[in-house]
């Protein structure tokens, strides 16, 4: 009976053996949980959705642009950056540098040099700062600096210094600010500017953000979201230094309401990706037929497709009338977007003898001017050759007169050319 008994006895020992150990498994695992809390870890993603399921809270994010996912494994996003808050100090510098406003009158010298300590004290700040800066620029206010403000301070506005200051400050907190400024603005030139301070930040990293963000936008003003004074031009800009063979659908797209900011960028892209777009409308003699017709002429010292584009139409007597059109664009002439975001005051100076062309629909503004860093050496002889081969197929009387004013002017700037040439 007792043998018995001690055979009984076993099970029941071997079950709160197990009791025992589960529970103290259950224990480690609690106080590994608590230790990681203690020490500052990130939760998991589920233990992020159950925290906010628990406060009530849908969107941990201001916005939906915010939780995209990363272009790259491992680079910042707005949504898994966090911010310290921003000090009294540092809310007083962004108050410093965001007051420029002269209202007219000159800007001091002395004030000037105040601007900019403010400013680098402001950069000095590193995340508090940008904290700071970003709380000034979610009011969707600004200041302009006007032209002697921009000369002495290096920036037309509050906006545009503050955004620098994001990238001089730099680092995950200043990389994911600025992708976030860049999701929730409508401003076209602002969408330029983030692009490039993304660019320097992480070339060619953000790319595709800065298109999608100038889809949306030029979406907008495409539908009347936008007031109809919005110069849309910093948008195509974006498009023609970001973009590639997959923009060319946006920008043929965009002809309808701004026809010419449309074939200029279509003419930009990189590796003569718009070429075939510009000789279709040639080819169909639709709306911007000239400015097409001009911008093949443009781009024939750069690219064997222009230039047998513009030798088929030649022997088709299909240019006729555009000849005069010609004269200019065959000489390295180039089209130029009037209010420019890739190029600072100096860079769109141009000639008194050009004249600016604006366009009421669409307030399209622009210009045709000569670089002497248009054609290299070796493009330049090209171009010489090339006149001379549409002369030899061609009998058209205004024809061979443009062509020798072409040739001309072109040998006129050959020196000019040269001396650009490194």
């Amino acid at each position: 009976m007792k043998a018995e008994g001690r055979k009984d006895s076993s099970p029941n020992q071997g079950i709160r053996g197990e009791i025992i150990l589960l529970c103290a498994v259950v224990l480690l695992a609690a106080l590994f949980t608590v230790g990681l809390r203690w020490r500052g870890a990130e939760p998991t993603p589920a233990t992020e959705a159950q925290e906010l399921a628990a406060t009530g809270t849908d969107n941990p994010a201001p916005s939906s642009e915010i939780s995209r996912p990363n272009p790259r494994p491992g680079l910042p996003t707005p949504a898994n950056v966090r911010l310290p808050p921003a000090t009294p100090y540092a809310r007083q510098l962004v108050n410093a540098v965001s007051r420029l406003d002269r209202s007219g009158a000159p800007l001091a010298l002395e004030e000037a040099n105040e601007w900019g300590n403010s400013m680098e004290r402001l950069v000095q700040q590193g995340p508090a700062g940008i904290s700071a800066i970003m709380e000034f620029l979610e009011k969707r206010t600004d200041v302009a600096f006007g032209r002697e403000g921009r000369e002495l301070v290096g920036f037309e506005s509050a906006r545009a210094a503050l955004f620098d200051a994001l990238v001089q400050i730099g680092g995950a907190e200043g990389l994911s600010a600025t992708l976030q400024v860049l999701h929730s603005t409508g401003d076209p030139r602002e969408v330029a500017l983030l692009a490039q301070n993304l660019e320097k930040l992480a070339p060619e990293v953000y790319r595709a953000e800065a298109l999608n963000a100038a889809r949306k936008v030029l979406g907008m003003a495409s539908s009347g979201k936008a007031p109809s004074s919005t110069d849309v031009a910093p948008l195509f800009e974006v498009f023609q230094h970001y973009g590639g063979s997959e923009v060319v659908a946006d920008l043929e797209q965009a002809r309808r309401h701004w026809e010419y900011y449309s074939v200029m960028s279509l003419a930009q892209l990189p590796d003569g990706a718009g070429i075939p777009s510009l000789i279709q409308i040639v080819q169909a003699n639709s709306d911007g037929t000239m400015t097409a017709l001009e911008l093949l002429a443009q781009l024939s010292g750069r690219y064997a497709e222009a230039r047998s584009a513009l030798l088929e139409m030649t022997r088709r007597d299909g240019i006729s009338s555009a000849w005069p059109h010609l004269v200019t664009a065959l000489a390295g002439n180039e089209y130029h977007f009037q209010n420019s975001a890739f190029v600072g005051q100096q860079g769109r100076a141009h000639p008194d003898n050009v004249s600016i062309a604006h366009i009421k629909s669409g307030n399209q503004t622009f210009y045709s001017a000569f670089s002497r860093g248009s054609l290299t050496p070796e493009q330049l002889k090209e171009q010489i050759a090339f006149i001379d081969e549409l002369r030899s197929v061609t009998s058209d009387t205004a024809g061979l007169e443009a062509l020798e004013q072409s040739m001309d002017l072109l040998l006129t700037r050959q020196p000019m050319m040269a001396a650009a040439s490194p």
